[in-house]
């Protein structure tokens, strides 16, 4: 789904929370960005 961030541009988002992509990975199937900074986390269904 998509979400209207506070600036008013859309943004992928899934059950309504918003998705990024983590820098350090850099290959296809790459999990580096999971409990970076003990606040992120993979989005699972």
């Amino acid at each position: 789904s998509l979400i209207r961030r506070a600036d008013g541009s859309m943004q992928a988002a899934f059950k309504g929370r918003p998705l990024y992509l983590y820098g350090g990975d850099r290959n296809v199937g790459d999990l580096n960005g999971d409990g970076v900074g003990g606040v992120w986390e993979l989005a699972r269904p």
